[in-house]
């Protein structure tokens, strides 16, 4: 009796730990908007994510230049197509710690091969050739065939396919997007 009750002490210490940085890990992301949730582990299990320390699903960095770090994240809506899919992935901005987040890009129709391949990360402040510059098509009025940011910029992808870059517009007081590849 006395060996059983020395080894569960050890047991539930360690249980007890693992719950406390759990809740502590969960308390660093956002809470995300009625509706809406991180995707779970067995969604996001493919091995490309293994290279990003947030499995390419969230980034944070002062996309606004205001010296303060912002984070953006992949959510996937709550509500499910018959064949249990998200039926939307949306991705989203928290401009400051206890803003209300808002919404960059929205999928509606979600395929499950879409789950498998977005992601989100930085793009570096510098000069960048956008897809209409690159002549993937002709540039629509108001659509830069370039790029030049002073701050990082979002970068929305599907992995080994399309992406564009979500930046801070000074001039517009807001986020613009634009396609960077196709």
């Amino acid at each position: 009796m006395r060996y059983r009750q020395s080894f569960h002490f050890p047991v539930i210490l360690i249980a007890t730990m693992i719950v406390c940085a759990a809740d502590v890990a969960a308390e660093v992301l956002p809470v995300p908007p009625q509706g809406w949730r991180y995707p779970t582990t067995a969604e996001i299990g493919q091995p490309w994510r293994d290279a990003h320390e947030g499995r390419y699903l969230v980034a944070r960095g002062d996309f606004d230049g205001d010296g303060e770090d912002e984070t953006v994240a992949i959510l996937f809506s709550e509500e499910r197509s018959p064949r249990g899919v998200p039926m939307s992935i949306g991705l989203f901005l928290w401009p400051d710690a206890g803003d209300d987040p808002l919404t960059l890009h929205l999928q509606e129709g979600v395929l499950p091969i879409d789950l498998q391949r977005i992601g989100v990360d930085i793009l570096a402040a510098g000069d960048h050739v956008t897809a209409c510059g690159a002549g993937f098509w002709t540039c629509a009025t108001g659509e830069p065939a370039a790029l030049r940011i002073r701050h990082p910029a979002i970068l929305y992808f599907h992995h080994e396919s399309r992406s564009g870059a979500y930046f801070w517009s000074a001039p517009d007081s807001a986020y613009r997007g634009v396609a960077i590849s196709d």
